[in-house]
């Protein structure tokens, strides 16, 4: 459903068909591939570094380290779930493995719900927004 309301949108905004389709191929490569990676690569150089258990004597059970480890994994999550926000196929493959690893670890359905927002709203607002675009556009062009 994005991609087809980001070609419906172009379609709507440019007179010639070829420009649509050029158009609507770049933000698809944009949105499939390019900010994907940097935004993934942008993460992990704003991450925290990995909690070392030898700071800990080599005790991985200690409270310091399960708190940290904790805290790493926290920051990861979010950094993925920002990724998600910029990348519909990240968001369906982040919300196809949340559900499907979800009756298998137990997981509560406010948990997992908890999980896959980021996905859900990324999947609703790409379609939405260009729908609307194009929408608005055609409208106004019936007016004129």
């Amino acid at each position: 459903m994005t991609f087809f309301s980001i070609a419906l949108a172009f379609s709507a905004f440019c007179r010639e068909s070829g420009s649509a389709l050029l158009l609507a191929l770049v933000v698809f490569v944009l949105l499939s591939f390019v900010i994907p990676f940097t935004a993934t690569h942008i993460g992990a150089a704003l991450m925290m570094e990995e909690p070392d258990p030898a700071a800990y004597g080599g005790d991985t059970s200690s409270e310091g380290y399960q708190a940290e480890i904790t805290a790493y994994y926290e920051q990861q999550d979010v950094i993925t779930s920002a990724t998600n926000l910029f990348s519909p196929g990240r968001a369906i493959d982040n919300l196809i493995q949340r559900i499907h690893n979800s009756p298998s670890s137990g997981a509560a359905l406010e948990d997992t719900l908890g999980e896959i927002w980021s996905s859900v709203v990324a999947l609703i607002f790409y379609p939405v927004g260009f729908f609307a675009a194009a929408y608005t556009w055609f409208m106004r062009m019936d007016i004129r």
